[in-house]
């Protein structure tokens, strides 16, 4: 990184400019949240179940329902929303499971919920794009072989169709 540009180029400025030119430690993207959720990544569960789909298939339409029962969790997500996109088998990096696994619940809410209500709990992701990705399989099966896979498919006329009317919505195409 060019530093002559700054009027004080020391040794504080270029730490500072470091630091904030790194997402993991700018003080401005910290989140308290996010930081417990890594450090706690080593005790948390993987997911019991994956929906894979296509866009505009139905994938967040059915997690979104699926996390309405009581016995299942849904991913912890920066903004709390509840949704599960994660994209981590289309990149997978060995070293970065630790922050796959930070979305999820830990071993000791599933022994809790286990003990409390006589139950235990499924606890899944979705990721709509999983489908367009030729390793995916491979990787989902080396890393969580007994997972339960959920494979949403439309027919592609409607698929077309539907996409077509989101892009009119948001004024991507013309309705010529």
């Amino acid at each position: 990184m060019n530093l002559t540009h700054y009027p004080e180029n020391n040794l504080r400025t270029k730490i500072k400019v470091q630091l904030l030119s790194n997402p993991k430690f700018n003080p401005y993207k910290f989140s308290l949240k996010k930081f417990y959720r890594n450090l706690t990544s080593t005790i948390r569960v993987l997911p019991d179940f994956i929906i894979i789909g296509s866009g505009r298939a139905g994938t967040t339409a059915l997690y979104s329902y699926l996390i309405q029962h009581p016995s299942i969790i849904p991913t912890s997500t920066e903004n709390n929303n509840s949704v599960a996109d994660l994209h981590f088998f289309e990149y997978m990096i060995s070293d970065k499971i630790s922050w796959y696994k930070s979305h999820f619940p830990t071993i000791f809410s599933k022994m809790y919920r286990r003990r409390k209500s006589k139950n235990s709990f499924v606890t899944g992701e979705f990721t709509s794009t999983y489908m367009y990705h030729e390793n995916v399989p491979e990787r989902i099966f080396n890393l969580i072989p007994k997972i339960k896979l959920i494979v949403i498919l439309r027919n592609p006329i409607d698929k077309a169709y539907s996409t077509y009317n989101q892009q009119l919505h948001v004024n991507e195409l013309t309705s010529s």
